[in-house]
């Protein structure tokens, strides 16, 4: 259930309140069991559009003052996420990569996952491709859906229950080393992110490590 949290101290990091932060693990997991067991149109939907599995996962956990929070986009009219920008900070440091990278501004997030929904059905309905394409489709997704962020916070543990999804579709098994929590990659992935536009073959190469042909054993 939630808990009660002064208006001003509400936080933007989900993972600042204790109880979400322990109790997020296990609803990953069981949440990671839910699409792998589901069947491909509804892997298909969530893909599509993920407020359900974002207000399905953190609504249980928020406070009450959070909760309009969870499922609902950055820029939503009518919420009190309607004007809310998203900048993601990067400690680490390292030749050519910035320390912050702006998001999305929040009255492009709706349209921006409208567009990565047609891309991820195309993708998936043309079936399985051969492995270079299929790590080309995972960086495409990752780079789009990333540099959206179209959630207050969560926005990665959406992102690492899904691609799994899509990766299977494709052939790619992610290997035991790809975590929903915490994160299993660096500041090298932000690095990939930031190079994209210019150089997208780095980003699908570095997530190689993560993902296999299924085949391969």
């Amino acid at each position: 259930m939630g808990q009660s949290v002064s208006q001003t101290a509400l936080p933007r990091n989900f993972q600042s309140l204790p109880a979400l932060r322990k109790a997020l693990p296990d609803a990953l997991a069981q949440f990671a069991r839910d699409l792998e067991r589901a069947a491909p149109s509804g892997q298909l939907q969530a893909l599509c559009d993920t407020r359900a599995l974002h207000h399905r996962l953190f609504a249980p956990l928020l406070p009450d003052a959070l909760r309009h929070a969870a499922g609902t986009y950055r820029g939503t009219p009518g919420t009190e996420l309607e004007q809310l920008e998203r900048a993601v900070f990067i400690s680490r440091k390292a030749p050519g990569l910035r320390n912050q990278h702006q998001c999305l501004p929040a009255q492009e997030v709706a349209m921006a996952m409208e567009d990565l929904a047609v891309t991820l059905e195309k993708i998936w309905q043309a079936g399985q491709p051969p492995p270079d394409l299929a790590y080309a489709h995972l960086a495409e997704v990752t780079h789009a859906f990333l540099s959206i962020h179209p959630y207050m916070d969560g926005n990665g543990h959406i992102y690492r229950l899904v691609l799994p999804v899509l990766g299977r579709h494709l052939g790619l098994r992610a290997r035991a080393e790809w975590t929903l929590h915490p994160r299993p990659y660096d500041h090298t992935l932000s690095l990939c992110l930031q190079w994209y536009p210019h150089h997208p073959a780095l980003l699908a190469c570095y997530l190689r490590q993560w993902f296999d042909p299924a085949h391969r054993k």
